[in-house]
């Protein structure tokens, strides 16, 4: 793919993500297609992180170009993040074996943002950062 389709690609996942995002503040999340609420989900579980926020807040304006942020001397996408929160949210109501790990790490954590994290980097390896600009 060239430089300019993953532009339009970018843009549309852009305006997708705001159109999320503002079902999210409007109340209206339960009127999105399934897989659209888990991403609303993810997405409200980390907008206390202010890159979340920055990203959705101005992706329409972004105009396709990539957001990246440093973090520790890595490049890293935020919004991939949250996309993989969505997809790990998915696999945990759709695969008992996922559902029956996430379950156990529950018990011992208590906190569901943290075991997704946990389970996101041993079945998808995405990498956790917990300094993102809180």
């Amino acid at each position: 793919m060239d430089d300019a389709n993953f532009t339009e690609l970018r843009k549309l996942v852009g305006q997708h993500a705001k159109l999320i995002h503002e079902a999210a503040k409007s109340g209206t999340v339960s009127e999105l297609p399934h897989e659209s609420q888990l991403y609303a989900q993810a997405i409200q579980e980390h907008m206390h992180l202010k890159h979340i926020h920055n990203a959705l807040e101005f992706a329409d304006v972004r105009e396709g170009v990539q957001y990246e942020i440093t973090v520790g001397g890595q490049t890293v996408n935020p919004m991939a993040h949250v996309a993989a929160h969505a997809a790990v949210k998915g696999q945990i109501e759709q695969d008992p074996l996922v559902r029956a790990a996430f379950e156990k790490r529950l018990s011992s954590s208590r906190r569901t943002r943290s075991c997704c994290n946990a389970l996101g980097s041993s079945v998808g390896g995405f990498q956790v950062r917990q300094d993102w600009g809180r």
